[in-house]
């Protein structure tokens, strides 16, 4: 598979969560995601676990199903 990981970037920099975002390449299918954001309010799991939710539903929106696998990591800036 071609490396995608820049496409995928431009994707969720789109959503405008308000942090930056990082994507990595890990071979296959596989990418990284690495969100960094700086609002306290996605300092609650409940909050982080819904950012992976939107941000995988984004991937699924653009790629079908299960043709790309993501790891989503969302990390507070202070």
């Amino acid at each position: 598979m071609k490396d995608l990981s820049k496409y995928i970037e431009t994707l969720i920099v789109d959503t405008k969560l308000g942090g930056d975002c990082k994507v990595y390449y890990n071979g296959g299918d596989c990418y990284v995601i690495d969100l960094y954001v700086k609002d306290i309010g996605y300092n609650n799991d409940f909050v982080k676990l819904h950012v992976k939710e939107l941000i995988l539903d984004i991937i699924n929106t653009y790629f079908p199903k299960g043709n790309v696998t993501c790891v989503v990591n969302v990390e507070i800036l202070s």
